[in-house]
């Protein structure tokens, strides 16, 4: 499996060992955050999937997100984890363009309200406390979202780009 992972520089929330984070998932529109930003408060890791080359499509920006997060005083509590993008004006615990993303039924999409993550910087690990036979039964169980268009430039794009560690190519 090819795995990516970008980090944001981070001194305020440098997590050790493996603290046991909740999760908060948001499916709907990233942008609501700025008006659900009460919400975060309820957990520990934000995750927003569904956002990365075919999900998003595009792997839409997440500086909306970072900012409502940080602008609610929460960057040293909250984190947030996206097969999305983030780039260099995002600020706070954020990891984003996780691969493989949740449209291609990667782990990002397996996640539930209520689960566990360990979330550990210095190994560059993230691990949902879930046995493997858990994480299969959900593997079985997932369909795939349906592609945000099914005609026209967007869908060309979804069918052909590829693995945001693969570059979002659309040539190959």
């Amino acid at each position: 499996m090819e795995v990516m992972v970008r980090c944001t520089p981070c001194t305020a929330l440098r997590l050790r060992g493996k603290p046991r984070l909740a999760v908060v998932l948001f499916e709907i529109n990233s942008h609501s955050l700025w008006t659900s930003v009460k919400v975060l408060r309820m957990g520990k890791v934000v995750i927003i999937r569904g956002e990365g080359p075919k999900g998003g499509p595009g792997k839409p920006e997440m500086l909306t997100p970072t900012s409502a997060i940080m602008g609610a005083g929460l960057g040293k509590e909250v984190a947030l984890l996206t097969d999305g993008r983030f780039s260099g004006g995002s600020h706070g615990f954020v990891v984003g363009h996780i691969c493989p993303e949740a449209q291609e039924g990667g782990p990002i999409g397996l996640i539930e309200n209520g689960d566990i993550i360990d979330v550990d910087v210095e190994k560059r690990r993230i691990d949902v406390q879930l046995t493997d036979e858990e994480m299969e039964l959900r593997r079985k169980k997932w369909t795939p979202p349906a592609y945000k268009a099914n005609r026209g430039v967007l869908y060309k794009y979804i069918k052909n780009v590829q693995s945001a560690s693969r570059g979002c190519v659309t040539d190959e």
